[in-house]
């Protein structure tokens, strides 16, 4: 029985391997056949109806272009204050620590539980169990309030034109149903339903039973 156990271990950290390792591929082919992919979709489109989708791809993929832009910018600022706050608490690589922090958020709340442990060791290791553990962990609770209160509402928000109320909502739905997945996907999707929405209402709005024409 545990010999059958270190297998099936040992062949999900296999296949976990392969599975990373096809990322690049995958992205490299992709973008090589992105125009094809492209061509092919609009070929699908009723020529009617082509300018309509134009304009929503195009918007849409705007929105999401600044979305990770946003999204970049505040695990930017997330490492400053992570490293900001590590520093004042005297912990050895700070820097390191709160730079990777920061980076690792492009997968949310990673970079802070990564983070957290890792400080909290350092300063255990350094210090032993006194307050700056506990500036460790106040500059991680106090730096993550400020990313859901201000960076991520106003930055991200702001780029993709959606209202902070409405990303603080996408991001707390997309949580719960699809977990750290749903984190990642739940701005952009709420930024392209949000460009069809708005299509949507202005084909109706011009439309002639609206106008009662």
């Amino acid at each position: 029985h545990f010999l059958g156990q270190v297998a099936q271990g040992g062949m999900g950290v296999v296949l976990q391997v392969v599975q990373v390792s096809l990322i690049v591929p995958f992205t490299w082919f992709l973008l090589v056949d992105w125009p094809r992919l492209v061509a092919a979709v609009r070929g699908l489109v009723p020529p009617r109806w082509v300018p309509v989708v134009s304009d929503a791809a195009v918007e849409i993929d705007s929105r999401i272009f600044a979305f990770v832009r946003g999204q970049i910018l505040v695990c930017a600022l997330l490492g400053v204050l992570y490293t900001a706050g590590l520093l004042i608490a005297g912990i050895d690589l700070a820097v390191t620590v709160g730079m990777m922090s920061g980076f690792l958020f492009l997968v949310p709340y990673l970079g802070t539980v990564v983070g957290l442990v890792l400080s909290c060791t350092l300063a255990l290791l350094k210090f032993g169990p006194d307050w700056h553990v506990l500036a460790c962990i106040a500059t991680f609770v106090v730096s993550q309030g400020i990313e859901g209160t201000v960076l991520t509402p106003f930055l991200v928000g702001d780029r993709v034109g959606l209202h902070p109320m409405v990303v603080i909502i996408a991001l707390m739905v997309g949580g719960n149903l699809l977990g750290i997945w749903g984190l990642l996907v739940a701005v952009p999707v709420t930024a392209a339903l949000a460009v069809i929405g708005e299509l949507t209402l202005r084909h109706y709005q011009n439309s002639s039973f609206y106008r009662g024409a």
